[in-house]
């Protein structure tokens, strides 16, 4: 069955726009991670947890959190019985 919509917006001209926003997000990202790690390797190297360069404090520090081992919950049978749906929604463009 077709749904036929009318609408003022051109709905192919919008996905396509979104899909160059998520390819353009994707490599300014990828840009952000790699000088992201070159400053976390000159900070190791220096052993630097935090730097102050030309007003920004710079910070990369090692901490503990807790962590629920969902993997030990599953063995001991336990996970399933606290598990709880709720509804959300997902919107994709494949």
């Amino acid at each position: 069955m077709t749904t036929v919509i009318t609408t003022n917006v051109n709905i192919e001209n919008e996905i396509k726009a979104i899909k160059q926003l998520e390819a353009e997000i994707k490599s300014l990202s990828d840009i952000k991670k790699d000088k992201e790690n070159t400053i976390k390797a000159i900070m190791e190297q220096a052993g630097l947890e935090t730097m102050d360069i030309a007003g920004y404090v710079v910070r990369y520090t090692k901490y503990l959190k807790n962590q629920l081992d969902t993997v030990l919950l599953k063995k001991l049978g336990l996970y399933s019985k606290y598990i709880k749906q709720v509804q959300s929604t997902k919107f994709s463009i494949s």
